[in-house]
């Protein structure tokens, strides 16, 4: 039997099993197939931290749907996408199997660490004892009294890259919810009347 789990309340701090699941719409956001848009986050239960995500597509050495411009399932089958399941056809990866395979290259490959607050000298010092640290993307300066200068210095003579993207209120918005038409979406239209509704009273609120 499948057990349902509650939201929250509006404006409450969302739950671990909410909180992976935005991650999971966000991931879903990068699908490159034109018919149905998923994401996936994979989580240490004993520790709820993310380990892996991945969305659906085209393998990394073939090109997307979106890059050649039609489905490869229906110009193969020459039927509709919601008749050619099961055809076999599909060039995608689903979202699952993403997942699992990042968390075996991360073992092998460089990463990247994308934080909302610039990172601590200490945090700086843990992450360059890995050397596969090659990248550090983050939102915002926590303080002009913590050193940023000492950091960063450490970080680039270290072979680092430290890129700054300060997301704005309305990216973040268009990116959660903002999806472009397919046949299967993250939200039937019903809720993206809630959303508008939702985003409108918030507006109004603002204005009083």
């Amino acid at each position: 039997m499948i057990k349902e789990l509650p939201e929250k309340r509006l404006g409450e701090r969302p739950s671990f099993d909410e909180t992976f699941m935005v991650k999971a719409i966000v991931n879903a956001r990068r699908s490159s197939c034109f018919n149905v848009h998923a994401g996936s986050v994979l989580v240490d239960i004993n520790d709820k931290n993310e380990i892996g995500g991945g969305y659906n597509g085209a393998p990394p050495r073939e090109p997307s749907c979106l890059e050649v411009g039609y489905c490869e399932k229906e110009r193969v089958t020459d039927q509709e996408y919601g008749e050619t399941h099961g055809t076999g056809t599909c060039i995608g990866v689903h979202s699952e199997v993403n997942a699992l395979a990042h968390i075996i290259k991360l073992a092998q490959i460089p990463f990247a660490l994308y934080t909302t607050i610039f990172p601590c000298n200490d945090c700086v010092g843990n992450l360059l004892a890995y050397k596969k640290f090659k990248k550090l993307v983050f939102k915002s300066e926590y303080s002009k009294k913590d050193g940023l200068e000492r950091k960063l210095k450490r970080l680039e003579d270290s072979g680092v890259q430290v890129l700054h993207l300060d997301l704005s209120p309305e990216r973040f918005l268009d990116i959660y919810w903002n999806e472009p038409p397919a046949k299967f979406t993250i939200w039937s239209p019903e809720q993206r009347v809630r959303i508008t509704s939702y985003l409108e009273r918030l507006n109004l609120q603002q204005q009083d």
